[in-house]
């Protein structure tokens, strides 16, 4: 059969009607379809690394449609992950042209496009940082993502800042280098130098104490960057004290070394007296204290280091008794 054969057989097939003519699946033009239903896209504006208190250049732009047509008049709800940090009344990221102006949240219409647009800055918090665009209405969402840098070196974080030693301890020390708002910065070179009463530290802060007693310090710097921890070295003793545990608990009698450690329990106090006045026998074995009883009445008291306590003075409604 030859193609005029073939046109001709077509031709007879459809004006007998039996040969149906079917459009291309998606319209007459053969593209797909819209989408159905509500949806909402990030246009532009994502995507962006900056170092805190940074206006991005370029606004955030997300487009709202219903049955692949824009939608306008609809509320879109913007706002940042994560939220304030711990520990600082600040954000990753702030809508706005500024940090100290902008807000934590921003409602904006579409317009007849079915797109909304907002200014961002970043805050002081650095890491991973998200907008989320919401249209309540509609159930639709979607994020864009940032990076948030640390900014330029400010500080130093030191622990610890100061402590208490016996002579010729040794004793870690760790620095870091900041920015403004605490953001660490690890790649920072730090040098260390010993200062008075330190006669050793090596480059991870590994410091060592005169045997002398005193106050020393030990000297960090970076850059132009300079800061100091302090040391006080107790000689070997003990100090006798009052210690008040958290959550109300009652007061408690202690003796310790003298540089804090070792601390044990002598006695709980029952009236929570504010101050006994505690005074250490020089050999450390008793210590004499001033204590109330249920009635207001004060005495002079004496205890050993198991604990075991015995009055001196008989009550009086003076608490003018000083050991």
């Amino acid at each position: 059969m030859n193609r005029v054969e073939s046109f001709r057989t077509v031709r007879r097939l459809i004006e007998c009607g039996t040969l149906l003519l079917v459009p291309a699946c998606g319209g007459s033009d053969g593209t797909a379809p819209p989408p159905a239903g509500p949806s909402l896209t990030i246009v532009s504006g994502g995507n962006v690394t900056a170092k805190i208190d940074t206006p991005l250049p370029q606004p955030l732009i997300v487009e709202v449609r219903v049955n692949g047509r824009p939608r306008g008049g609809v509320t879109v709800d913007f706002t940042s992950t994560p939220p304030r940090s711990p520990d600082r009344v600040v954000r990753a990221m702030y809508f706005g042209r500024s940090a100290s102006q902008g807000a934590d949240e921003v409602l904006t219409p579409t317009d007849s496009l079915g797109r909304a647009m907002v200014y961002l800055v970043t805050g002081g918090v650095a890491g991973r940082a998200a907008v989320v665009a919401t249209v309540s209405e509609l159930g639709v969402s979607d994020s864009a993502s940032y990076t948030v840098l640390p900014g330029d070196p400010q500080f130093f974080a030191i622990a610890p800042r100061d402590t208490t030693l016996l002579p010729g301890a040794t004793y870690p020390v760790q620095a870091v280098v900041t920015d403004f708002y605490g953001n660490p910065l690890p790649a920072e070179p730090i040098t260390w130098e010993p200062g008075p009463l330190v006669t050793h530290v090596d480059g991870t802060g590994s410091v060592t104490v005169a045997a002398a007693p005193g106050g020393g310090s030990v000297r960090v710097q970076s850059g132009s960057l300079r800061d100091s921890a302090t040391v006080t070295i107790m000689p070997p003793g003990k100090l006798a004290g009052t210690y008040q545990p958290p959550r109300g608990a009652n007061r408690l009698l202690v003796v310790a070394d003298a540089n804090g450690s070792r601390r044990r329990t002598l006695l709980t106090v029952p009236n929570g007296d504010p101050d006994l006045h505690p005074s250490l026998a020089p050999d450390g074995s008793r210590v004499v204290f001033m204590m109330s009883d249920a009635s207001g009445r004060y005495a002079l008291y004496i205890a050993d280091t198991t604990g075991a306590m015995n009055r001196l003075t008989p009550p009086t409604i003076s608490d003018a008794f000083n050991p």
